[in-house]
This record gives structure tokens, C-alpha cells and sequence, in this order.
């Protein structure tokens, strides 16, 4: 029984109903007092503010037995639909959350959600932005993480924030291209991707574009869901939900339409001037921003190979 339907059973009754009876921590969806749709979650814990918007009104109570109750009431029934996500979004983020971290955890969840309901339209990264990101985000789930612990690595993670570089850290960058099985070259779209006085990588990230009903093919949210479940610090985890925000990703089902297979991921050294490179003193005066396509087959010396 997906949210809507739960939401539907309770109309006539105006009651509550606990919404997972495995689920740790005891949220309820039903209606309130005003008749308007409610999730709310009875915790141990202490009071944390709450904002509330125009379209989402949210109370943080303490009840007889001394247990909180933190309700999110819509207010907008035009908003129903964004609302059933946001509620399976509280939910299923909070299945390994420990009970110390619950209210802050769910404080910074619902900072980020009003963002989304500031947005009617709720629009969804487009299909170019969706493949960059993950590209980003497998790397940092194959190699990163591996190399770097997941702590650093996302502290390290550059792309969301619009620097030149997606990772840098200790005296290495990488810079991630995610491309089409079938591409013969990679886009590069300033200098400053590929020059600096430290060495560094150009990681390739080939994909295949594919079903969910392909064996091992990634969703961006499915991706972004098993990175979430790797991090137990929840101030890394604000970090890491804070740069996806930053880039415009708020969970939408329309993202599991895009799914790709990973062929490979391709390292290359660039770390001196005869990787085929623009570097901006090389640039004529008068010109400020160059883009340029690099030839796959002629960075093959460059391969790191392990």
C-alpha cells in the first residue's frame, strides 16, 4: 500500500495509523484536528525550532508521558502529491538514524525540504546534469570512499559548490567526466578544469544508458541512497544532503527513469604539459573563457593502470 492509499484509509476515520510496524521509530499518517493531512512522529527528545511554511505548518509538542510529538500538517491539498514524497523521504532517511540524532537529523531534512515547497513546480535537474552527477557520485562511491574514508571524501567533494575542480584534497585533484559508451571524446569547459601546479587526474566515467531492469544499473537516487547509508556522522551527512541541495537534487521518482550501467571508470594523469591541455597562459589576450573537446585515443599513454 504506497502513502497515497495509507492517507485515503484514514479520511473517514480522521484518525492515525502507524505507517511501518518494523520501522524504529513510531511515525503515524493520518489527519488532524483541521482535517488536514499529518505525518507525525512520537520521540524521545528535546526541543529543536521548527519553522513552518505557507503550505507546510509544523508543531514540535511535548505530550503527557513526557515524549515529544512533531507533526508536519499540509496545509495546500494542491501540494498533496510533493507531500507524499516529502513523508516517505522523513521516513525511509530515518531507518538508521540512532534516537540521540533523530530531531536534528529531521531538522535539517525539513530545512531542505522547504526549499521544495517554496517551488511549485518542483523541476527536476535535466538529463545532462543528471548523468554529471552521477558520475561524481560513483566515483565517489568506487574510489573516494575506498581511498579517502567518507568522511574526507565528502568534505572534499568541490562540484556542487561551482569550484573549478569536483574533488580536491591533501595536494590531488580529480576532475569527473561521465560520457556515452560510444563517445571519442570528453568535453572540457574552462581551463581552470584541467590546469593547476599540483598534479592531478581526468577521470572518465563511461555509462551505458539502460532499464531498472538492467542487472546492476544505477538511478541517481538509488545512488544517492546507498552513499546516504555509508555515513554515520550526521554533521557529514548534513554536508553531503547541504551539496546535493546545492546543486538543485531534491528526491523526485522522476530521477529512477534515468538509469544507466557503468562500463568503466578511466584514470589519466595530468600532471605536466604535455597532457593535451589548454592552460591559461597559453590563452591570447582578450580571450577570457575557451571550451575544447579532448580526443580519447590520444591520452591512452596517460591510463593509470592498476
Amino acid at each position: 500500500m504506497n502513502l497515497c492509499e495509507k492517507f485515503e484509509n484514514e479520511k473517514e476515520t480522521k484518525t492515525y495509523r502507524r505507517y511501518d510496524e518494523i520501522h524504529k521509530f513510531d511515525w503515524f499518517v493520518g489527519y488532524n484536528e483541521n482535517n488536514n493531512k499529518s505525518l507525525v512522529l512520537v520521540i524521545i527528545g528535546e526541543f529543536t525550532k521548527f519553522e513552518s511554511t505557507k503550505i507546510i505548518n509544523v508543531r514540535l509538542e511535548k505530550r503527557i508521558d513526557n515524549k515529544l510529538s512533531l507533526s508536519f500538517n499540509l496545509i495546500d491539498n494542491n501540494y498533496s502529491d510533493i507531500f507524499y514524497k516529502f513523508c516517505e523521504d522523513m521516513i525511509e532517511n530515518t531507518r538508521n538514524i540512532d534516537n540521540d540524532n533523530i530531531i536534528k537529523f529531521l531538522n535539517m531534512r525539513w530545512n531542505m525540504w522547504r526549499i521544495a515547497f517554496k517551488n511549485s513546480s518542483n523541476k527536476i535537474l535535466n538529463e545532462n546534469e543528471i548523468k554529471g552527477l552521477i558520475g561524481e557520485l560513483i566515483f565517489l562511491n568506487e574510489y573516494m570512499i575506498k581511498k579517502y574514508g567518507i568522511e574526507r571524501s565528502i568534505r572534499s567533494w568541490q562540484g556542487p559548490l561551482n569550484f573549478h575542480k569536483d574533488y580536491e584534497i591533501s595536494e590531488n585533484w580529480y576532475e569527473i567526466k561521465a560520457i556515452s559508451n560510444n563517445s571519442l571524446t570528453v568535453n572540457i569547459s574552462s581551463v581552470e578544469q584541467l590546469e593547476s601546479n599540483f598534479k592531478g587526474e581526468l577521470d572518465i566515467v563511461i555509462l551505458e544508458q539502460a532499464n531498472e531492469l538492467v542487472n546492476e544499473c544505477v538511478s541517481l537516487n538509488k545512488l544517492i541512497s546507498i552513499i546516504n547509508n555509508k555515513i554515520d556522522n550526521i554533521d557529514v551527512k548534513r554536508i553531503f544532503w547541504n551539496k546535493l541541495d546545492n546543486i538543485g537534487y531534491l528526491y523526485d521518482e522522476e530521477y529512477d527513469k534515468y538509469n544507466y550501467r557503468v562500463i568503466d571508470i578511466n584514470r589519466y594523469r595530468v600532471e605536466d604539459d604535455t597532457f593535451p591541455r589548454i592552460l591559461r597562459k597559453e590563452l591570447k589576450k582578450g580571450i577570457i573563457n575557451v571550451s575544447y573537446e579532448v580526443a580519447l585515443n590520444d591520452i591512452d599513454s596517460y591510463l593509470i593502470k592498476e
